[in-house]
């Protein structure tokens, strides 16, 4: 019988609420990581996150105990800056945390110090969203700027699976302060994300597997891509989709079958 994940080069897991939760790992998460490069699988990380660089999320990694490097992570904040640079734009203006800021730069583009500033408007998660901040898009107003946003997940899991608002919920508060919707969404389900692990790893798209917790994010890019995926629901509901795992201890077992 032929395994289900026999053309399986690398295995791309999501993170928050897949392999972390906040600052703890996902039980199982790191054993499973260790034996599946032991396997000879890659490890890479694909995360909407846009709050960190794609450096900041590697060292957490580390720090948790999984070693990796930022080569190895794609994240929302990561394909949003290679969005703008294939796009043409050289400056951009943001709203969003310094870790966003430091990737745009590193893709060589100059963040604007006024909102109305940018070419295009970067949105991602900031967490000192204040009315002041709000009051600015008026300038905006008479402008077709377009907007660019790291994701649209509304909640994201933190510390002992709290849910915690998104960066979806400030691509909602965009669109109704400015009266239109956002130009372009970089991370997943998109399938920038996957298409930038696919070129710069060597690996082609039916040889990836997503794992992630997702599955509006998660399992649809693997599907919109043409990847395989592994749904990882710890609430125990494996009938919402066929391939799904209810601990991360049995990832290596449900691949290899």
């Amino acid at each position: 019988m032929t395994r289900q994940f026999s053309n399986i080069k690398a295995v791309v897991l999501d993170l928050d609420g897949t392999v972390y939760e906040g600052e703890s790992l996902v039980d199982g998460a790191l054993d499973s990581i260790t034996s599946l490069r032991q396997h000879g699988f890659g490890i890479y990380f694909c995360t909407n996150n846009s709050t960190r660089t794609r450096q900041e999320i590697a060292d957490k990694l580390v720090r948790l105990g999984i070693e990796t490097t930022s080569t190895l992570v794609f994240s929302a904040g990561y394909a949003a800056a290679h969005y703008l640079v294939n796009k043409g734009f050289t400056q951009v203006s943001l709203l969003g945390m310094p870790g966003l800021k430091t990737e745009l730069i590193a893709a060589g583009l100059t963040v604007m110090d006024r909102i109305e500033q940018g070419q295009a408007l970067v949105v991602g998660l900031d967490q000192t969203m204040t009315y002041a901040t709000m009051s600015k898009f008026a300038t905006l107003l008479d402008k077709n700027v377009p907007v660019i946003a790291c994701n649209r997940d509304r909640w994201f899991p933190g510390d002992n699976s709290e849910l915690m608002p998104g960066c979806g919920i400030m691509a909602d508060l965009v669109e109704a302060l400015l009266g239109r919707g956002i130009d372009f969404v970089a991370g997943k389900p998109n399938t920038l994300l996957l298409e930038l692990l696919s070129k710069q790893a060597g690996i082609d798209k039916d040889e990836i597997l997503v794992v992630g917790d997702s599955l509006d994010s998660d399992i649809a890019v693997a599907k919109a891509y043409g990847s395989q995926a592994i749904l990882y629901d710890p609430r125990g509901a494996a009938d919402v989709y066929e391939s799904s795992i209810v601990s991360m201890h049995d990832l290596t077992e449900m691949i290899l079958g």
